[in-house]
């Protein structure tokens, strides 16, 4: 599912989340807060969700989509909570259910996410929506709309510390990532997470390195 497929630069999308995994777990060792308000197992559950999808989101046709409105940026943290509770419907069963769905679902703010207004999702596996119970699906719905709403998006931070912890967590990893791209290769694999389209990206394919990661 994650292991073959860049994510950003040349590092796969396997790799980014078991690095967010490992600096989330250092951040929570810094975080100043008394341990009865702050779940340490949340915080790394929220990482290993909060990019939980199966296609290659850059130049794949399969991942397009018709409005802007559903770039991979603001589309992605839904789909990913959806494939976690299809997935591994055991973390969705108790008192932090909600950290954990609303950490995922907002773990890229200030980036926006695409929110349930009626509008058309373009999710990438929508079909897995069905599968959800009712007071779950309620949840995600419930948290995609929270916030400052623009259009057919909402611009929200994780109301939870985990999700919080979580999400600068994401940053430091990610931006870590871009910043080494971008010193080599230009901006092509940020504004890719907006276009889906990648040009860097498609230099890197042609070299030895990326067929001996394959």
């Amino acid at each position: 599912m994650s292991k073959d497929f860049p994510h950003h630069g040349d590092i796969t999308l396997g790799e980014h989340i078991l690095s967010d995994s490992a600096v989330t777990y250092k951040l929570t060792e810094k975080t100043k807060f008394k341990e009865a308000y702050f779940d340490r197992k949340t915080v790394v559950i929220i990482a290993m969700f909060h990019d939980l999808y199966t296609l290659n989101w850059q130049n794949n046709p399969e991942n397009f989509q018709e409005y802007d409105y559903n770039g991979h940026a603001f589309r992605h943290p839904i789909e990913a909570i959806v494939n976690a509770i299809n997935w591994y419907p055991e973390y969705f069963k108790g008192d932090e259910t909600f950290k954990i769905i609303d950490g995922v679902i907002h773990h890229m703010y200030p980036v926006p996410v695409k929110r349930f207004d009626g509008s058309p999702m373009e999710l990438k596996n929508e079909n897995l929506l069905d599968n959800i119970p009712d007071k779950i699906k309620n949840l995600i719905v419930f948290s995609s709309n929270r916030g400052l709403k623009y259009k057919h998006l909402s611009i929200c931070r994780s109301y939870s510390l985990e999700g919080r912890v979580m999400s600068q967590a994401d940053k430091i990893v990610s931006f870590g990532n871009y910043i080494d791209d971008i010193k080599r290769n230009g901006i092509g694999s940020l504004t890719a997470l907006f276009t889906g389209t990648n040009k860097n990206l498609e230099n890197y394919e042609k070299t030895e390195e990326f067929r001996k990661r394959r």
